[in-house]
């Protein structure tokens, strides 16, 4: 049991560092994404504009913006 306890514990510290070492680059790709959306915010058509505590599309081309960026931060 203790193994299986060790086991467990290494894992869970591998993850948390990894975690850990992602954090900025997540942070890093959500500002540039919002950046990029408030950017373009007033080209866009009011269907693809965010209105606060609503899920809709504006919501969802910010997200997909950030994910977006993320993908070549996530390399680095």
């Amino acid at each position: 049991m203790a193994l299986c306890a060790a086991v467990r514990e290494r894992k869970f510290s591998v993850m948390l560092t990894r975690m850990t070492q992602r954090w900025p680059r997540m942070l890093l790709a959500i500002l540039l994404g919002n950046l990029v959306y408030f950017l373009w915010l007033p080209h866009l058509p009011n269907a693809l504009r965010h209105e606060t505590y609503r899920i809709d599309p504006g919501l969802f081309l910010d997200l997909l913006l950030c994910v977006l960026i993320y993908q070549p931060i996530r390399k680095l």
